[in-house]
């Protein structure tokens, strides 16, 4: 995995991403490439998982220019904050298939929880501008 994932590592001018990861009694990782789309194969042994997750998560932090990244089979909300500060090209976002906490989602977009908490109200009610400072790059995309 650790040589699929450095290989990837590389790529910063990749488009699109599209990962599938998986518990499974047998660990195995491969990618496939199209053109601009490369399809990531994560499977896992369930006491390893947390450790492909965050192997991803770092790798992930160097694909500055994703436009498009499909995610499927996560239940880790700790992706969604590297989504948000990193992929700041990102135009389409596929994550329906997933099983990520109202809190994860919020991190996607919010740098914390009592930013999103303290701003919501007031400015959204009030109809002002949230403060960039508070929000991940990913939304100014």
């Amino acid at each position: 995995m650790a040589g699929d994932l450095i290989r990837l590592k590389l790529c910063e001018s990749l488009k699109e991403l599209q990962v599938k990861f998986g518990i499974e009694d047998k660990a195995d990782t491969h990618h496939e490439s199209h053109g601009r789309k490369t399809i990531l194969f994560i499977k896992s042994k369930e006491k390893e998982h947390l450790d492909r997750i965050f192997e991803f998560q770092s790798t992930l932090s160097h694909f500055k220019s994703l436009t498009k990244l499909v995610i499927k089979g996560l239940e880790d909300d700790s992706v969604l904050p590297v989504i948000g500060e990193s992929c700041i090209c990102l135009k389409y976002l596929d994550i329906k298939e997933n099983t990520f906490s109202a809190d994860g989602i919020r991190y996607l977009f919010f740098t914390s929880k009592e930013a999103e908490q303290r701003y919501r109200d007031i400015h959204l009610i009030q109809g002002k501008v949230i403060p960039k400072k508070i929000l991940r790059p990913l939304t100014k995309t």
